[in-house]
């Protein structure tokens, strides 16, 4: 009988330095137009703050919301913004 070899796995990272390669690179993209999924209109982008615990760095990650099924949320980050 012949063992069956385990699937190689891929490089093991400290998870901190995936997540930081993951929201480095969300952060170097330049902001997209997307359309929301349930009623077609143009969703606007929000930057939203990231951070690590234990780490000096932070991201501003742009996320699109839909100003109209989003709508409260929207309102929050409007009147937040506002404050």
């Amino acid at each position: 009988m012949s063992k069956k070899k385990k699937p190689s796995s891929t490089r093991a990272l400290p998870p901190t330095v995936t997540i930081e390669t993951l929201l480095d690179g969300l952060c170097a993209e330049p902001p997209m137009v997307h359309l929301c999924k349930a009623c077609g209109s143009e969703m606007i982008n929000v930057d939203v703050l990231f951070f690590l615990a234990n780490n000096e760095r932070s991201w501003n990650i742009p996320l699109a919301i839909c100003a109209k099924c989003d709508r409260e949320q929207y309102l929050k980050f409007i009147s937040a913004q506002a404050a």
